[in-house]
């Protein structure tokens, strides 16, 4: 998740320098992935069966590591890009930017579930389950297919987070001395 989390971390540190985005140095603006086909519509049977894949072990393991890499990936880019204290920083991201996200998590829930009940069949998904309790390899062989559409999905999420609250944590980083 890391690659998901890295693009929006750039972003916020262009809030903390004034810029409503920002890039790396060279860092081109990520391609969008055209999709090879229309996803098919997801049944009731496997949005279910995606519900239950997430809250089975899944959903936990991937927000706590997502949580974890987006902020340290925030963290690490703001501290590189402003100079500023760590400690500060880590602060500010925990104080102003970590809530509003977190907040939103139902949000990038209800899009993991679409995405994977239009990905896999309710059997598989039924059998993601129980890779999820019994073997993370096994796991990570059965999401490899889903994997750039399930790092879209975060992006595309923690994008419009970003959008829809430039002002509160461009506010946010300001009050605490990091923002111009």
């Amino acid at each position: 998740m890391m690659r998901a989390a890295a693009p929006l971390a750039l972003a916020l540190a262009g809030l903390l320098g004034g810029a409503a985005l920002a890039q790396a140095p060279g860092q081109k603006p990520p391609a969008a992935a055209a999709p090879a086909t229309a996803p098919a519509a997801a049944s009731s049977e496997a949005r279910a069966e995606a519900q239950a894949f997430l809250a089975a072990g899944f959903g936990e393991g991937f927000f706590g590591t997502f949580w974890t890499s987006f902020r340290q990936s925030l963290v690490d880019t703001l501290v590189q890009r402003s100079g500023r204290d760590r400690a500060q920083i880590e602060s500010a991201a925990e104080e102003v930017v970590m809530p509003i996200f977190q907040a939103r998590r139902p949000e990038l829930e209800a899009s993991l579930v679409e995405m994977l009940a239009t990905q896999f069949t309710p059997a598989q998904l039924r059998s993601l389950r129980q890779e999820a309790t019994a073997s993370v390899p096994r796991l990570q062989e059965g999401l490899a297919p889903v994997m750039p559409a399930l790092q879209a999905t975060v992006r595309s999420w923690s994008e419009r987070v970003l959008q829809d609250n430039q002002d509160a944590i461009r506010n946010g980083l300001r009050a605490r001395g990091l923002g111009r």
